[in-house]
């Protein structure tokens, strides 16, 4: 006798499981952050997100949503200030109003002690609140705007790392200063701005992209593709300096004077320039890519006219 296993359920996967016991019915990906990650994971990202995107839509959606960047208060530990702000009202007195507009401090002392209540109750918009209700109150997003692709944050290296799947010890025999190339696709948006669509090492998944934003497109784009060209230039910091003697002369002589041999000290001078690539890596490439940016905006000066006799 054979007995079949239930197929898993996917609504107690991995997403149920990531959003743990909290309540939230969204998750919200600031785009600053996620245009600030390796390239990599960006594909990655990008490829997730047409899937589900085409996985459903068959099905009707909100056109738009709105977001506030927000802090979360429960109501019963709001203070007056964060009540008001909320526009949020308390009520010791069960509804009574003191309403005497002359009167001394002893009267209204003797009516608030017969009407006051151990715990106020809360109502906003004529609505009562449960005490232990949770509330936003609207805040600046710290995360800065995206800025037409330009805004980048670096991301924590170990994480970078991770993601790209490499380790603290570098590969002896890799060159210490490759030099890259990245394929960049983009859409003329304005008349005047073009604006990223997609980048990656490969030329391929680079056009694809542009075939498929001219397909989804009515009325059709202007795009052009762009090869980035990336090179790297070491340089040692005042610190590397105080801490590192930089002796002259031969490797022998240079290993000599850290007291390695020449075999140990080639090793150490490319682990040493590896990670500090690794380190400035992802600054370089937004420095690069503004460069990029900046010379597509300028205009190019014609070429004067040959005369012809």
């Amino acid at each position: 006798m054979t007995t079949e296993t239930p197929a898993a359920d996917p609504t107690d996967g991995p997403i149920h499981t990531w959003f743990s016991l909290s309540y939230t019915n969204y998750q919200v990906l600031p785009r600053t952050l996620m245009q600030s990650m390796p390239t990599e994971w960006q594909e990655r990202m990008v490829a997730c997100l047409e899937e589900i995107s085409e996985a459903f839509s068959h099905l009707p959606q909100a056109e738009v949503y709105a977001v506030q960047a927000s802090t979360e208060h429960i109501v019963r530990e709001m203070t007056e200030s964060e009540l008001k702000r909320a526009g949020i009202e308390a009520d010791w007195y069960g509804g009574e109003v003191f309403t005497k507009a002359a009167t001394t401090q002893e009267e209204f002392d003797e009516w608030r002690a017969k009407h006051e209540t151990d715990a106020p109750t809360y109502s906003r918009d004529g609505q009562e609140l449960d005490p232990h209700e949770r509330v936003l109150l609207p805040v600046a997003d710290p995360v800065p705007h995206y800025n037409r692709g330009r805004t980048f944050i670096p991301p924590a290296p170990t994480v970078a790392r991770r993601i790209l799947g490499t380790t603290e010890q570098a590969d002896t025999k890799a060159a210490p200063y490759p030099t890259r190339h990245r394929w960049i696709a983009q859409e003329l948006e304005g008349g005047d701005e073009w604006m990223q669509l997609a980048s990656s090492v490969n030329r391929d998944y680079a056009e694809g992209r542009i075939t498929s934003y001219q397909t989804r497109s009515p009325h059709g784009l202007t795009t052009r593709l762009v090869r980035e060209t990336t090179t790297y230039t070491v340089e040692q910091t005042q610190a590397d300096e105080a801490q590192q003697p930089t002796p002259a002369g031969s490797t022998a002589d240079k290993a000599a004077a850290l007291g390695m041999d020449p075999t140990d000290y080639r090793r150490y001078s490319h682990d040493t320039a590896v990670e500090q690539i690794r380190i400035a890596g992802k600054g370089l490439y937004a420095e690069t890519w503004l460069r990029v940016m900046d010379a597509l905006e300028q205009q190019p000066t014609p070429a004067p006219a040959e005369e012809t006799k």
